[in-house]
């Protein structure tokens, strides 16, 4: 089916949305604003406020309010500026960091569907390296 791109006038309002929230509380959800800007600056065309410095500054924000121990932020920016820069290498630390991060540590039991969910799609993402990087590079 193709994009509906009468979808495109919502995206200002939904990141304002984010926004606003961020504003109120920074640290909502461990983090999941800002998780969630990673993907959106990470995979966004410049014209709609994409920019991998943003995503990157998303990240460590995201990683520094989780204390490490959330696998979403990891996963995020692999599969957005990793896949983007064509950046094999930092594809794989990423998301080694993001299965290394133990589900069961009480400070994050709350979020552990959230982290088994997210440490699924890396061991998947890192078995199906070749539908995201080009002939040729280094697969395992």
């Amino acid at each position: 089916e193709p994009f509906d791109f009468s979808l495109l006038v919502t995206v200002p309002r939904a990141t304002a949305l984010l926004r606003q929230v961020d504003a109120w509380n920074d640290s909502y959800g461990r983090g999941a604003v800002h998780e969630i800007f990673i993907s959106y600056y990470g995979s966004a065309p410049p014209d709609l406020g994409g920019s991998e410095g943003k995503a990157r500054a998303e990240f460590s924000r995201a990683v520094e309010i989780s204390r490490g121990l959330a696998a979403g932020p990891y996963v995020a920016l692999a599969s957005s500026v990793s896949v983007k820069n064509q950046n094999l290498a930092e594809f794989r630390e990423l998301l080694d960091k993001a299965l290394a991060v133990d589900v069961n540590v009480n400070a994050v039991r709350s979020q552990r569907l959230t982290n088994v969910i997210n440490q699924k799609k890396a061991r998947w993402m890192l078995d199906h390296v070749d539908r995201f990087f080009l002939e040729g590079q280094d697969a395992p």
